[in-house]
């Protein structure tokens, strides 16, 4: 099974898409747990499929706070992430679960294309791994990541590029068995607002990057406190 994982900040007018791109997988042995972060009610998503679970409470506590709560109630043996903005293509998670079987590795991320907002769409081609490229940026968007289920228990921060900051976490201190599956599994959408705030974005990034600097050239003793660590196996 695939646990997938989306929490909602309202994104109401794109949540119906993103939800039936999740139906409308090909793989069908999914669960999907939607976390509401704002005060809107998603109850009635639950109607849709009997294995969609919604989680609400009318608090706006944080992306990360909400993925560290939907990772603990995850059922599958592999972790999958989407948006509630954004699309997966429908053979997403049947190709994805496919390579990273074939792949013996217990995590993958994929090409994407943008959704721009005057409607054009363009390809990404994620770059391939390394651990130098790491330090640069966050490698494939998150929501082509696949990933086993053992990952499931490393914090994420509510801060900006969380995805990035998590996935440092997990290259230093956890697996080095990280593999790029070379096939769009996601449309990725854009906003206006994401290019006027360019400079705050410059700025909230360079924050991101001192903190992956930091966990990618700290020890584990020096960055958890502490010296006894048994990696996943």
């Amino acid at each position: 099974m695939i646990s997938v994982i989306m929490a909602n900040y309202k994104h109401q007018g794109y949540i119906l898409d993103a939800v039936y791109s999740i139906i409308n997988q090909t793989y069908r042995d999914w669960e999907l747990f939607i976390a509401n972060d704002d005060d809107s009610d998603l109850m009635w998503l639950e109607k849709l499929d009997k294995r969609i679970r919604v989680y609400q409470d009318g608090k706006h506590l944080g992306q990360g706070t909400r993925m560290n709560m939907m990772m603990e109630e995850a059922q599958g043996k592999w972790i999958a992430l989407q948006d509630a903005d954004d699309i997966s293509l429908p053979y997403r998670l049947d190709y994805s679960l496919d390579y990273i079987e074939r792949a013996k590795c217990r995590f993958i991320y994929g090409d994407h294309i943008l959704l721009l907002p005057n409607g054009e769409q363009r390809y990404y081609k994620a770059p391939e791994y390394t651990y130098s490229l790491l330090k640069k940026q966050s490698i494939g968007g998150q929501g082509s990541w696949l990933f086993h289920k053992d990952l499931k228990g490393i914090t994420w921060d509510n801060c900006f590029s969380k995805d990035w900051i998590w996935q440092a976490t997990v290259a230093k201190f956890y697996i080095t068995d990280i593999e790029r599956c070379p096939f769009p599994m996601y449309k990725y959408r854009t906003f206006t607002s994401n290019f006027h705030k360019r400079g705050l974005m410059r700025y909230k990034r360079f924050q991101a990057k001192r903190q992956v600097k930091r966990i990618l050239d700290t020890s584990y003793e020096e960055y958890f406190g502490y010296e006894d660590f048994t990696s996943i196996s």
